[in-house]
């Protein structure tokens, strides 16, 4: 069997070593950051806060730590803004407008018959009034 042209075999050469070096660093890039995470991963569970998965609608899955108000201000200086139980906004929301008693005029009320698309009969026309002699 015949070897390919010398300038076939010379390109392969040079950008198959090519290849294969930046084929190897990208896998050690890739094994560095693996790791790095892995590190910040265990730092995380030193902690010993309980800690649960969540599926997101979208297919991914968030850990939420579960701490108390608390933890909270004491991990991160700030008072927690939302306290267990309430509304989202806090305790100073007012409470919703009542409703009015009665429907405006302009509204039918709900258990009135519905208005006939024919018209009324008409009026009988009144009597001629007697004639006087």
């Amino acid at each position: 069997m015949r070897l390919p042209r010398k300038g076939i075999l010379i390109r392969l050469v040079i950008y198959g070593g090519l290849l294969s070096y930046f084929g190897w660093q990208a896998l050690e890039h890739y094994f560095a950051e693996k790791e790095a995470e892995a590190g910040v991963a265990a730092e995380n569970d030193d902690r010993g806060l309980p800690s649960r998965k969540v599926n997101l609608p979208d297919g991914r899955s968030v850990e939420v730590l579960e701490i108390t108000p608390e933890q909270a201000e004491q991990m991160y200086g700030v008072p927690p803004s939302v306290m267990p139980g309430e509304p989202e906004g806090g305790a100073a929301k007012t409470p919703p407008a009542e409703a009015p008693a009665e429907a405006p005029p302009s509204v039918p009320p709900a258990d009135a018959p519905e208005a006939s698309p024919e018209p009324a009969p008409a009026a009988e026309p009144p009597a001629d009034p007697p004639a006087a002699d």
